[in-house]
């Protein structure tokens, strides 16, 4: 594996003993001038389980030390900390290098706000001030799940989400592997808080995603139970689909997976095709409750998987039930599952029903939340999609 150096001055370099160094890890612990942090440190960053959002309290408290009381900054902050696979320093320069193989499980565990805070604040700075960070250095760690253990507990006191341990912890690659080549493929953040190359944020939500999947999920919900938690826990959809799909799991998740671009794709359809097949039955889609203050938006708003533009904002409540539906409308054994049925033509044979059903029930309720949350309009639309079904078999 190609192995990459990370070269700087330190204004002091401490290596700290411990019981384990004969074992091969050892622990350092650097005072660097913010000035001398690599920046080439930003590649090294996906073992943090999130990104720095510059626009959190957090972020912005580092910032403000930073430009106001750089002298006090070694005190007030908590540093940084790295893994890496081989440290080399020379006490007459002063100089560290740092040598890292695996973006995957080495690279900046913890301190990532302060990392990314400091680097905006060295480009909007024609004369930075002298300020130092505490850099602590771990060296040697090759097991895997090691690494991620550590990772868990320093990250402890910032509430780390499940979502940032399974990425680390690899429990993702079926998803990865599914949507690879699709268009939306690099918007995905598997983590809290994750970047795109351009370092915006990414905009589709690991937890969105699953939330899809567990719609199709046969093998807990069939013809009298509906996947209701689908739209009200996605928190617990991660820790469901951790559980299942990591060491010791059954995997029956896994089948599923394969649907997902036909998942994703159909529920952007929906979503897309919605207001029109409402409007044509002579109702008008603006009074459509949930609806009045969202029918109009400054701008087209662009779908995240099938990249059609549209011009109002459809609530997830009404888009969950009919995408929940077409679970009639697949077959699984204990390896695979496949469509029954081509389900973006199914959906637009069918739409017409389906939306009206959704409709009856948000009006009765006169709320998008209590739609989604009452078992009956989720039962509405999976029948009319089962019938259909059961009548093209027959």
């Amino acid at each position: 594996m190609k192995t990459n150096l990370l070269r700087f001055t330190v204004e002091s370099f401490r290596r700290i003993e411990n019981p384990y160094d004969t074992a091969g890890t050892r622990n350092y612990l650097m005072v660097v001038n913010v000035k001398n942090l690599p920046g080439e440190l930003w590649d090294w960053r996906k073992i943090n389980v999130r990104d720095a959002k510059l626009s959190s309290n957090v972020s912005k408290g580092i910032r403000e030390t930073l430009e106001n009381d750089p002298d006090s900054f070694f005190f007030k902050n908590r540093g940084m900390t790295l893994i890496v696979s081989k440290v080399q320093y020379d006490q007459k320069s002063k100089n560290v290098a740092l040598e890292l193989a695996d973006k995957e499980y080495e690279g900046l565990l913890d301190g990532g706000h302060t990392f990314s805070v400091i680097q905006k604040y060295l480009e909007e700075k024609d004369e930075p001030a002298d300020a130092f960070v505490r850099v602590e250095v771990l060296e040697g760690f090759t097991d895997k799940d090691d690494i991620v253990s550590i990772v868990e507990a320093r990250n402890k006191s910032t509430q780390v989400q499940e979502q940032g341990i399974q990425e680390l912890l690899g429990t993702f690659q079926p998803i990865k592997a599914a949507v690879k080549g699709q268009p939306y493929e690099g918007q995905i953040a598997y983590k809290e808080y994750e970047l795109d190359e351009a370092g915006d944020k990414k905009t589709i939500d690991i937890k969105d995603i699953l939330s899809y999947l567990l719609c199709f999920y046969t093998d807990e919900f069939g013809n009298s139970d509906h996947p209701t938690r689908a739209y009200t826990q996605k928190t617990g959809i991660v820790r469901q689909y951790a559980k299942d799909m990591g060491e010791g799991g059954n995997k029956k998740f896994e089948k599923f997976v394969s649907l997902l671009p036909d998942i994703l794709k159909l529920r952007d359809t929906i979503n897309e095709e919605f207001r029109d097949m409402y409007s044509n039955s002579n109702r008008k889609f603006g009074s459509l409750p949930g609806i009045k203050d969202q029918a109009k938006v400054r701008k087209p708003i662009l779908l995240d998987f099938t990249g059609k533009e549209v011009n109002y904002r459809l609530p997830s409540a009404y888009i969950y039930p009919m995408l929940a539906a077409f679970r009639a409308a697949i077959k699984c054994n204990n390896r695979k599952c496949e469509w029954k049925s081509e389900p973006i033509k199914l959906f637009r044979d069918l739409k017409d029903g389906l939306i009206s059903r959704l409709a009856d029930q948000a009006w009765h309720h006169k709320n998008p939340d209590k739609t989604a949350k009452d078992a009956t309009t989720w039962r509405g639309c999976y029948d009319l999609v089962r019938m259909e079904m059961l009548e093209r078999e027959l």
